[in-house]
């Protein structure tokens, strides 16, 4: 959920600093001129006056910088943290806007940070080149730790011919913080999609084999036993009368005897003639 500041008052004239930051003696009634013209006014209207949190983006890629761009031979995207709800100047100086935070990891800082009151709005605005106090045009306002312009906690990120800070504090190691937060996220995100994939994977694998059985299990109508055997078993349907003839025949068939083998008797020898004799002396034939 976005968070809007509600109506933020400045003067251009007065910083409320005085050892520190940059002096600004600006034409405000030409200043007021500009942040009242029809192409800044239909920019704020359309949602498109975007800042950022810090002024990096704008002093890598320009005061109106797009969507990113190349440092150091990488592709480097930016996403803006805020954007300009309304805004309108008076000829002597005193401004009124409103900022809305994004929802997003850099609009969250910006506006966690401005919730604890730390830091302010800076403007980013055009000088001439030949006059560094009449500016040429606006360009929103970006979210910054110190501000020049005190009174408010506004800044100004102008240019002379190139741009200029009016942020008393470098914002480049802020913003390489910033960096690794994104990363991170990016990178944590990325996980999650990783295993958000992986788990439906799995449940599209599992609706798809339990289909398969179910479609096996209709085909053959009824439930069959699973038998733990190489060799395919095939049940045999008996009779439940046929079932019984077998028992009772079981139980009145005669039980196997044991039969002896059969004695052979060895023939007896000749006998020889003092045997016989001896035989018959005694009676024995």
């Amino acid at each position: 959920m976005s968070i809007r500041t509600g109506i933020i008052k400045y003067n251009l004239s007065e910083r409320g600093r005085f050892a520190r930051g940059i002096e600004r003696n600006l034409n405000t009634r030409v200043a007021a001129r500009i942040i009242n013209s029809p192409s800044v006014q239909e920019r704020v209207k359309l949602g498109d006056m975007v800042g950022y949190f810090g002024h990096w983006p704008r002093v890598q890629f320009g005061l109106n910088p797009a969507e990113g761009g190349v440092v150091k031979g990488q592709a480097v995207s930016i996403e803006p943290a805020l954007r300009l709800v309304s805004i309108k100047a008076e000829d002597n100086g005193d401004v009124e806007y409103e900022i809305e935070f994004f929802d997003n990891t850099s609009g969250k800082i910006a506006a966690r940070m401005w919730r604890n009151k730390v830091g302010g709005f800076s403007s980013a605005i055009q000088l001439s080149p030949n006059d560094p106090a009449i500016a040429v045009d606006f360009f929103g306002f970006d979210y910054v730790i110190e501000p020049n312009y005190s009174n408010n906690r506004g800044y100004a990120l102008d240019a002379a011919g190139q741009p200029i800070f009016d942020a008393v504090a470098e914002q480049r190691q802020l913003l390489e913080e910033c960096n690794k937060l994104f990363e991170s996220e990016q990178g944590r995100a990325e996980k999650l999609q990783a295993m958000y994939d992986s788990a439906m994977q799995t449940i599209s694998k599992l609706a798809d084999e339990n289909e398969y059985l179910i479609d096996r299990l209709a085909k053959t109508g009824k439930p069959k036993a699973a038998l733990d055997s190489v060799m395919d078993v095939t049940p045999i349907k008996v009779h439940k009368h046929c079932a019984l003839d077998s028992a009772d025949s079981f139980l009145t068939a005669p039980l196997a005897e044991y039969e002896p083998e059969p004695v052979v008797k060895e023939p007896e020898p000749p006998k020889t003639p003092t045997q016989r004799r001896t035989l018959h002396k005694y009676g024995i034939s």
